[in-house]
């Protein structure tokens, strides 16, 4: 018998969850950095959004280290999945006082029995094998080009590729210690949150609001797939209750904005169709610096965050397909190469 073959099975989802729970210590950590722990605690338990943060920012840090093939990318990716473990078991060292206080604090009746139900059996559909088209092709497909190549791929005639962002880096994590549910459970992080930010709700009806989100069908799709987005739709919920539902004087404090704008800009960069909902918040958060005499210092900490995260990915777009600045900043696809203009036309008019 091969025990090999035995183990394996095992090693993924255990090694994935690992990985999560690395995120989380890791989310812990910046929160603390940047002393918004106090802020996020007003619209959410930040439990609920420790492994999110954790995933925004890794991503967000690993995008223009590896874009650019400057580096030896399989050592980094090696070192930081190696330290996400290595959090991870400083932080089971603590699990068991953080789950005696949370099981205290929570009241066990059947509301609170059949949210937890939808919550873990997400958990469980996240741990599943990854068969989604999608996933399959780019999502995955980016990560074992990585592995395999030590750089990140600049092919013109990839179609779907063009159509990645910081969320694949952070699926190349996972599968390079052979993780495979770690992109699955990313997603779930994402459920958390916005469950996080839905419980903490203060509405009446907050409970019926909550379980009419974790009754989506859709997520069952998204949370069992590659996809990188409901984390990120995770942030964008954190930041709207930051900034519509929490006290106007955080947008006094330097690192309430310099955390908000990186994950503004980490979402973009993840995928481009929330350049609308972040313009709007971008709006809303230099009206609110206007208001606090804060707008010199924004303006200092956008363009820095806009060239770190949102400048890579620009300037790789200029050398590979040969866009301007201007298109490949407001321009989801290089239209102008044979054959992406009727992708373009396929995605926006729902196939």
């Amino acid at each position: 018998m091969n025990f090999t073959n035995i183990f394996v099975p095992i090693w993924s989802p255990l090694i994935s969850i690992a990985l999560l729970l690395g995120l989380y210590s890791l989310g812990k950590i910046i929160t603390k950095i940047l002393q918004v722990k106090n802020i996020i605690s007003k619209v959410s338990n930040p439990d609920y959004q420790y492994a999110m943060i954790g995933s925004i920012f890794l991503s967000s840090f690993l995008f223009p280290l590896v874009i650019f093939n400057n580096l030896d990318i399989r050592l980094l990716i090696k070192l930081i999945s190696y330290s996400l473990v290595f959090l991870a078991l400083i932080e089971i060292l603590n699990f068991y006082v953080s789950c005696k206080i949370h099981l205290k604090q929570f009241k066990f009746n059947n509301i609170n029995l059949f949210l937890f139900l939808f919550l873990i059996s997400y958990f469980f559909l996240s741990l599943a094998p990854i068969t989604n088209a999608d996933s399959l092709d780019y999502h995955v497909g980016i990560p074992l080009y990585i592995i395999n190549n030590n750089e990140y791929p600049g092919y013109k005639f990839w179609m779907h590729f063009t159509k990645s962002g910081s969320g694949e880096l952070l699926n190349t994590v996972g599968l390079f210690i052979r993780a495979e549910q770690f992109p699955s459970l990313v997603q779930f992080s994402g459920i958390l949150s916005i469950s996080g930010l839905l419980k903490q709700n203060k509405a009446k009806y907050h409970n019926l609001y909550l379980l009419l989100f974790l009754s989506c069908p859709v997520l069952i799709l998204l949370v069992s797939s590659a996809k990188p987005q409901l984390n990120f739709i995770g942030s964008s919920a954190l930041i709207f209750a930051l900034i519509f539902f929490s006290n106007e004087k955080n947008f006094q404090k330097n690192g309430f904005l310099l955390f908000i704008l990186i994950l503004l800009f980490s979402n973009i960069n993840g995928k481009f169709s929330f350049a609308l909902s972040s313009f709007l918040f971008l709006n809303v958060i230099f009206y609110y610096c206007y208001r606090n005499n804060k707008t010199y210092y924004l303006g200092f900490i956008f363009f820095v965050v806009f060239f770190l995260t949102l400048g890579p990915k620009i300037i790789w777009k200029n050398n590979i397909y040969g866009m301007s600045i201007i298109d490949a900043l407001i321009k989801p696809l290089p239209t102008e190469i044979y054959g992406y203009q009727q992708l373009y036309s396929s995605l926006t008019s729902c196939g």
